[in-house]
Parts: structure tokens; C-alpha cells; sequence
């Protein structure tokens, strides 16, 4: 069994088609079609069901599928340790990350690099879930720093999130509101939605805010781009704002009170977006390990 066999296997089953597996997995057709043969006569089982619709895994398949992503993992992880070895990592990689996370995650991050991998070049590109997933789709950009991703996004574009921390999420309030002045932690189902501030479509922190609140659809009145633009329209009592509790830290507003939510309290994943075919390049795989240093020293 080769490690060739099992990612042209995952490719084709994250393509639902031998020919666009072939594509990007730059091969001829034929000779990807005969390694997954070759993969199946070797485990004795059948991987692939084909149809003229496409090709996607039998049942057998399917245990198959979930032990070939773990080993192409470890398979490319092995590799970014043993290029690391002996020799300084030099490179630039391109990066995404969310406005709502850049502010307080990245510094920290950039300051690990500068100590120690100065020759790792770092270019940021800031911006919403909603674009980074398709850059990443695209290569612009190799893997990105972003919350929970909507399951047909994650579909669609063939990524995944790797887990790196989760984080509470709380409102912010208006100084003079009823829910600021009294002891009591807030509710989700106390907030109003006609007073719910929202980022606008394509921010991963709207999907949350909407689930929290249990709000169907947001009121296209109170929108914003930057979270320190809803927390300044907060101060201004325009409105009530779902933030994450390590922005809230960061930003400081006179006449905005920031408040936990009662039990059972709501969080975010914080994790870091990848292509689900194939592992990181050993730029990436460094950049990973700071990051997970950087949130369990946290």
C-alpha cells in the first residue's frame, strides 16, 4: 500500500469524479484508475461504488477513507519535521485570518515567528470566512485562521478546520440597558432581536450571533463590517452586540458593559482552515504548532 494510492483515493472520493481527481492530482486518468484498482486488490475489498453519476465510497470504503486521511497526515507531517531538521526554515507562506480573531491572536503569533523562525516570511490576508474559504479553494492562500465554517461551505469547497481553541462568546450592552444594570447574567432569549447589532454577510460571527439569539434572519438595519465598529455603536446605545469574550478584552468603550451569558454559555471553534485533499506544506505545519503553542500557553 502507497501513500500515492490512498490520496488518489481520498481525491477521488472529495471530487466524486475519476476524471477531476485526475485533474488535480495531475496524473492521466488511467494511471490514477489503476492505483485505486491496485489499492483494492490489495486490501481485498472494493473502495469505490461507480456509476455514470460519479464514483463515491462503498461501505468498506468508508472505514478505508477515514484511516487513508489519517495516514496522509502523518505522512506529511513527517515531512515538515524531517525538512525542519539540521537546517534553518526559510519561506513565505500566505496566510488567511478573520478580522474577529487578527487583532489579539496574530501579534502573538508574528512575535513567535520573529524569535524563532526569522527566516519564515508571514503575508496576512484579513478578511471574511465567507472569502477566505473560496482564495483557499482557489490556492491564493494556503490555510486560514477562522471560526466555525457552515457544513455545505465546507462541502462545497472541499476544506476542513482543524481545532485549535474554543472561545466564549458574550454581550456587550449599552451602560443604561436593563440587562447591564442588573446582577443576573443575560439570556440569549432576553435580547431582542430589532436590537441585535450584526456584522454583515460573510462573517462567521453573524451565523453565531444569529444561532445564539436564536434569530432566523438578521434585521438589515444594524449592520457593520468591523467588530470595533459594533462595539462603538453599543457605546453609542444604538444596540446589543454578540462578541468574542477576547475582543471584548481588547477594545475598551466608556458606556458599554460586558456580561457572560448564563449557563449553558456559548462558545466558538477557533481552528485552522485547510484543503481536505492532501496535508500542509512544512511552512504551514510550522505556522500550526505556533498557533497551538500560542492558545495552550493561553
Amino acid at each position: 500500500m502507497e501513500l500515492r494510492q490512498l490520496r488518489y483515493f481520498v481525491t477521488a472520493v472529495e471530487m466524486g469524479s475519476i476524471s477531476k481527481a485526475a485533474e488535480a492530482c495531475r496524473v492521466a486518468q488511467p494511471s490514477l484508475s489503476q492505483q485505486i484498482s491496485a489499492l483494492e486488490h490489495e486490501l481485498g475489498v472494493q473502495v469505490l461504488e461507480r456509476s455514470s453519476r460519479g464514483v463515491r465510497p462503498t461501505p468498506e470504503g468508508e472505514k478505508v477513507l477515514e484511516h487513508a486521511r489519517k495516514m496522509l497526515l502523518e505522512g506529511e507531517t513527517l515531512q515538515a519535521e524531517l525538512s525542519g531538521m539540521g537546517k534553518e526554515i526559510r519561506g513565505s507562506l500566505r496566510m488567511g485570518v478573520i478580522p474577529t480573531v487578527a487583532p489579539y491572536l496574530i501579534g502573538e503569533l508574528l512575535l513567535e515567528l520573529k524569535q524563532n523562525y526569522p527566516g519564515l516570511d508571514l503575508e496576512l490576508v484579513e478578511d471574511r470566512t465567507q472569502v477566505l474559504i473560496e482564495r483557499l479553494s482557489k490556492g491564493d492562500i494556503e490555510c486560514a485562521v477562522v471560526s466555525d465554517i457552515r457544513v455545505k461551505d465546507a462541502k462545497t469547497w472541499s476544506v476542513r478546520v482543524d481545532e485549535l481553541y474554543h472561545e466564549p462568546l458574550v454581550a456587550a450592552l449599552p451602560a443604561k440597558h436593563v440587562l447591564a444594570r442588573r446582577r443576573a447574567k443575560p439570556k440569549p432569549e432576553e435580547i431582542n432581536a430589532g436590537e441585535l447589532i450584526y456584522l454583515k454577510e460573510g462573517h462567521c460571527l453573524l451565523d453565531q450571533t444569529l444561532k445564539v439569539c436564536r434569530v432566523k434572519a438578521p434585521d438589515q438595519r444594524i449592520k457593520c463590517d468591523q467588530l470595533e465598529t459594533a462595539l462603538a455603536m453599543v457605546d453609542s446605545g444604538a444596540g446589543i452586540a454578540v462578541v468574542p469574550q477576547r475582543a471584548a478584552e481588547r477594545y475598551h468603550f466608556p458606556n458599554v458593559v460586558v456580561r457572560p451569558f448564563a449557563e449553558p454559555q456559548p462558545t466558538r471553534m477557533i481552528g485552522l482552515m485547510r484543503r481536505r485533499s492532501g496535508g500542509l506544506s512544512p511552512l504551514a505545519e510550522v505556522i500550526a504548532r505556533c498557533l497551538q503553542r500560542i492558545v495552550g500557553a493561553g
